[in-house]
């Protein structure tokens, strides 16, 4: 695994500044919008290394000890040949998400066309036997048939790859919580003995860190600067969904851990999942289609509030982490339900305070512009 985050890293570290390149050459820029934060073009194909550097990553792990590390075949197969079906579903589902991306970041796609690929492909994930079927008693919801299981379950999984998709509005966000999400998916799987599958999280979890420092740190003026794209927002949306329901499907007597498995499962999401159901509901009571973008995200009610993108962007971050830590300890003592009821406490609390906090700064505009009359 540690030979698999160096190559990662490296492997991100060399292609994305070639994807800069070619982006800079072929003029293929996210460009400003009334809806939008940034000024001046940025590249935003950022994502498009994620799933090359994933699959090749793998297939350089899985080759170097067959044939460098003696009896390494009694290791590495039973895990990988157990896995393999799995992982050729996920590729799959990947490979519609990327193509999807990358069609509407040359050339845009209506809504609707998105959400049928994400509807295909969830469908090929659940059909293929990735559900879930015990939902921890969440809503009263104990074991159901396999029939509802894929019903959830499908549902679950368009709902994560919106929400990252949505939650990506400033720098440094979605990847940064994705990194969060991975790192803790990793550290699951491999506690539930599930090698192949953590390896890939602790890979997309270093790929996607490379790409933060060059989306949070990168220059517009020396070219260093580039953004996720929907190729890699879709592409890594249905590769946490895939795992989130991996983590949610496990038996907690077969692994080291004793938590829920689907609390588990939907803790490291809790940001970007509630953010958009307020977002969603906000735009119907406002009687707008729930699918149009505008600037109601939680991170552009912290902009207005005068914090900086990055500051929005760390506190946002370490909140997440700091409701997975808590979600973690009070799975000893409270049901999963009430967990979800703090936690939604606490996004409301949030979203209020910073709501609050915003809505002086267009009075004090409007006197402003009213003594400069």
């Amino acid at each position: 695994m540690l030979c698999a985050v160096g190559i990662s890293i490296l492997l991100t570290a060399v292609l994305i500044p070639q994807i800069l390149h070619v982006s800079l050459a072929k003029r293929l820029f996210d460009r400003p919008a009334q809806r939008k934060i940034h000024h001046g073009v940025v590249p935003r194909l950022g994502g498009f290394a994620f799933l090359p550097v994933l699959l090749v990553t793998a297939g350089i792990v899985l080759v170097m000890p067959a044939n460098y590390v003696e009896n390494s075949s009694i290791v590495m197969s039973p895990d990988f040949i157990r896995c393999l079906p799995d992982i050729i579903v996920l590729v799959a589902a990947m490979m519609i998400m990327f193509l999807t991306g990358l069609y509407d970041d040359l050339l845009s796609l209506k809504y609707g066309v998105k959400f049928l690929s994400q509807l295909i492909a969830a469908v090929l994930l659940v059909e293929a036997g990735e559900y879930i079927v015990d939902y921890d008693h969440l809503f009263g919801i104990g074991t159901t048939t396999v029939a509802m299981g894929k019903i959830i379950t499908g549902f679950l999984i368009v709902y994560i790859v919106n929400a990252l998709n949505l939650i990506d509005g400033i720098d440094g966000l979605a990847s940064g919580l994705c990194v969060v999400t991975l790192c803790f998916f990793g550290w699951m799987l491999f506690a539930a003995h599930l090698f192949m599958f953590s390896l890939l999280s602790w890979v997309g979890a270093a790929s996607m860190a490379v790409f933060w420092v060059f989306n949070v740190f990168g220059s517009k003026r020396r070219h260093t600067k580039i953004f996720m794209g929907d190729v890699g927002s879709l592409s890594v949306g249905i590769f946490v969904a895939f795992l989130a329901i991996t983590v949610a499907r496990q038996n907690p007597r077969e692994s080291l851990w004793a938590e829920p498995p689907f609390l588990l499962a939907m803790s490291p999401l809790v940001l970007p999942l509630f953010d958009v159901v307020r977002v969603f509901c906000v735009r119907i009571i406002n009687h707008k289609s729930p699918f149009l973008p505008d600037k109601r995200h939680i991170h552009h009610l912290m902009l207005d509030t005068g914090i900086s993108m990055r500051g929005a962007m760390c506190l946002l971050i370490l909140g997440q982490i700091c409701v997975l830590a808590l979600n973690l300890w009070l799975a000893e003592f409270w049901s999963i339900n009430w967990i979800l009821i703090l936690d939604a406490g606490i996004y409301i609390l949030w979203v209020l305070a910073v709501s609050l906090s915003s809505k002086d700064k267009p009075k004090k505009a409007n006197k402003k512009a009213k003594r400069i009359r």
